[in-house]
């Protein structure tokens, strides 16, 4: 028994220690701000800790309060020891980056940003753009910044605390780059067709202005051998742009990035056919007008912006999807896990993703969606037709104020939420597997047609600001 006993004392002992260091982390974790960490649209991220901070926290009885002062975000000692968070290339004054951010299991109330441009630093005086961050359903909060290059301190409050925590941006490839082939294509109101094929790096068309040929130009982050050039060709129509010739397919691993700038008197005129860009991991952006802009990526981000076209067609693995800025008679996009912004004006669009969630505002005249378990966000300013299937993906849906709506709703365990139902003169009939409402609509108003099967997803539909 007394053997017994001096094994078992000491392993009580270290128990009882390891849970004082568990309970002293613990508590250490509540003195504090949580940690931030902020994730840009191309999967890049950086975790902050907060140096300015006032938090109250418990302690026993009472409430504890701690203040930290740290330096001023723009402190010239602070330029070397700020975090860097990879932003996507630069590519349009017009387009708006959006990052989250997560606290854990400590989400505040609210976050703002104060943004300065990246040469600001030492400018302390220099006065702050602000931006407002939104709160996510999953306690995130998602930011549009004004520029992919910047000096940023996030803002956030809780009842009776706050803190502040600093980082800066640069644009993914903007470190000093090497040139490579750079080339002017005589004869460019021949070419109606742009056809690239390009590997890991990026791809940016858009249209130049004061030029009256198209420019193709590469850069790199290190010196390139002739071999490891780009090649061009023209054919017929088509000028084709590859990332190595064919005899040399296996010979770079490296990035390289391809600006190709299409005459804006042409591109205004309607003079391009079509734009396609195939990549593995590169992102490919185009802000150039084309009959039809077809891209398609691996793990590479593709973005249409600020262009209008009869036909947008995107199609990536986990790349992120952007079509923003402009009118389209029809848009495809499909992914397996990547997120997907459509924003503008579209008359048709059919969206297919597994996991990806999709987010949607602006001008839908049709929508078709099918989604696995990625969640579908769409505010529209006009009535649209709706035609959606989804596993556990969840809609939420917002219509124009005075908007109605009928519905055809199939589901086996998920929920449908909707103040709207309550409005005067609504119907609703049950069938043997759906049930059908139908939501009249106030004076001026339209009707939306839904129709929305889902298996364990929950579809919320409300109207937007002013409706009764």
């Amino acid at each position: 028994m007394k053997k017994l006993l001096s094994l078992l004392l000491p392993l009580a002992l270290a128990l009882s220690l390891a849970a004082c260091g568990e309970k002293s982390t613990d508590e250490a974790a509540r003195q504090t701000p949580p940690t931030l960490t902020v994730t840009s649209a191309n999967a890049c991220s950086v975790t902050l800790k907060s140096s300015s901070y006032d938090w109250t926290y418990p302690q026993g009885l009472q409430s504890m309060t701690v203040i930290a002062c740290g330096a001023h975000p723009l402190d010239e000692t602070s330029r070397d020891i700020t975090p860097v968070l990879e932003m996507p290339f630069a590519v349009s004054a017009a387009y708006f980056y959006t990052v989250t951010l997560d606290f854990s299991d400590n989400s505040p109330d609210s976050v703002s940003l104060r943004c300065w441009p990246s040469d600001a630093w030492g400018s302390t005086g220099l006065p702050s753009e602000t931006v407002t961050a939104q709160r996510q359903d999953n306690g995130t909060f998602r930011a549009e910044l004004p520029q992919s290059d910047g000096i940023f301190a996030v803002d956030a409050l809780w009842d009776g605390s706050s803190a502040t925590y600093t980082f800066c941006t640069q644009a993914e490839g903007s470190e000093e780059l090497h040139p490579g082939a750079v080339l002017s294509i005589g004869e460019s109101e021949d070419i109606r067709k742009i056809d690239i094929s390009w590997r890991s790096g990026g791809v940016n068309i858009y249209a130049a202005e004061q030029s009256a040929q198209i420019s193709v130009k590469e850069e790199s982050a290190a010196p390139l051998a002739e071999s490891e050039k780009m090649v061009c060709t023209i054919d017929g129509d088509t000028l084709r742009i590859r990332f190595l010739g064919d005899a040399y397919r296996g010979s770079y691993d490296g990035e390289k990035y391809l600006d190709v700038g299409l005459p804006a008197e042409l591109v205004n005129a309607g003079h391009f056919e079509k734009i396609e860009v195939e990549t593995t991991d590169a992102y490919a952006y185009v802000s150039a007008d084309a009959q039809k802009i077809d891209l398609s990526t691996l793990s590479g981000d593709a973005r249409v912006m600020c262009a209008s076209c009869p036909a947008v067609e995107i199609e990536t693995v986990s790349g992120s999807v952007g079509v923003v800025d402009g009118t389209w008679a029809r848009v495809d996009i499909s992914t397996l896990s990547g997120a997907i912004e459509l924003a503008g004006e579209a008359e048709n669009a059919e969206i297919e993703t597994a996991s990806g969630k999709v987010d949607i505002a602006g001008a839908l005249g049709a929508l078709d969606f099918e989604s696995v378990s990625g969640n579908l966000i769409l505010a529209t300013e006009r009535a649209l037709r709706l035609d959606a299937e989804t596993e556990s993906g969840s809609i939420y849906l917002t219509l124009p104020a005075q908007d109605g709506f009928t519905l055809d709703y199939e589901t086996k365990s998920g929920a449908f939420r909707s103040a709207l139902t309550e409005r005067e003169g609504t119907l609703i009939a049950c069938g043997d597997h759906e049930t059908h409402y139908t939501v009249p609509a106030l004076e001026g108003g339209e009707m939306s047609e839904l129709e929305i099967s889902t298996v364990s997803g929950t579809l919320t539909i409300e109207a937007s600001p002013g409706g009764n």
